[in-house]
């Protein structure tokens, strides 16, 4: 069974950080990642049409990030915006299916 509530729980919790953290975007989308994303597993967190897009997200994420200590400098900001953008979009999607 699918548990969209808690996808959205950290989601929304992803967009609060995005939006209201101190620091660059580049920052703000790390504290996002370690601190809310990586609690949502695609499989039972997710729908199926979802699963995709947030497995996505994620591997360009661990990519970015490799752990906590990595610098957040190494991402530019363009980058950074576009991931941003696509937290948000997901958050928008899962919000659409509750």
């Amino acid at each position: 069974m699918i548990d969209l509530i808690h996808a959205w729980r950290h989601l929304f919790s992803a967009v609060v950080a995005l939006a209201t953290d101190s620091g660059q975007v580049t920052e703000r989308l790390k504290l996002a990642y370690f601190d809310h994303l990586v609690h949502i597993s695609p499989n039972p967190h997710l729908s199926e049409d979802l699963q995709a897009d947030f497995a996505a997200l994620m591997n360009e994420l661990r990519s970015a990030y490799p752990d906590r200590q990595a610098d957040s400098g190494a991402v530019d900001a363009a980058r950074g915006s576009r991931l941003a953008k696509r937290v948000v979009s997901l958050y928008e999607a899962v919000t659409r299916k509750l």
